[in-house]
């Protein structure tokens, strides 16, 4: 019982609120990830020219996954009962 009530907080990966030191350095990793992420799957490519290729392709998939959490989120804070 006292695990599922963390879940949301511990499982989210944006903020829910911005109180604590903690929130705010998970909001800006949310924003940062955007760019690291793809970053960090290109670096294991073999060749620079594969690398290069890769890292628009893999930024705008990101992107788009973190939009479609944003507007999860937004669904839901619009329509509570549904989730």
């Amino acid at each position: 019982y006292l695990v599922r009530r963390k879940w949301r907080e511990m499982y989210s990966v944006y903020p829910r609120q911005l109180r604590r030191p903690r929130d705010f350095a998970k909001a800006v990793y949310f924003v940062l990830a955007v760019f690291i992420q793809p970053a960090r799957s290109a670096r294991k490519l073999a060749s620079w020219r594969d690398r290069l290729l890769a890292y628009p392709i893999l930024l705008v998939n990101h992107a788009l996954w973190k939009y479609g959490m944003i507007f999860q989120w937004w669904l839901e804070r619009k329509n509570p009962t549904a989730s």
